[in-house]
């Protein structure tokens, strides 16, 4: 596939891209979801963390060797 050569811009791309739809939420929206967010995020980093030490996925391309 064509889009494989550029993979790591690809990823870069879809990590950075929809932190520009933060500032045309509006702030009473931000205010109003921002518990949740925090919520689904620390959940996702445990089974992250749990994930990772079972080896249940793994990736093929990295951005950074720290960063998943």
């Amino acid at each position: 596939m064509q889009y494989m050569k550029y993979s790591k811009s690809l990823l870069l791309i879809m990590m950075i891209l929809p932190w520009f739809t933060v500032p045309l939420l509006g702030k009473d929206t931000f205010k109003r979801f921002y518990p949740a967010s925090l919520f689904i995020s620390f959940i996702v980093a445990i089974v992250h963390f749990i994930a990772k030490k079972r080896k249940w996925w793994w990736w093929y391309e990295t951005l950074h060797p720290k960063v998943s």
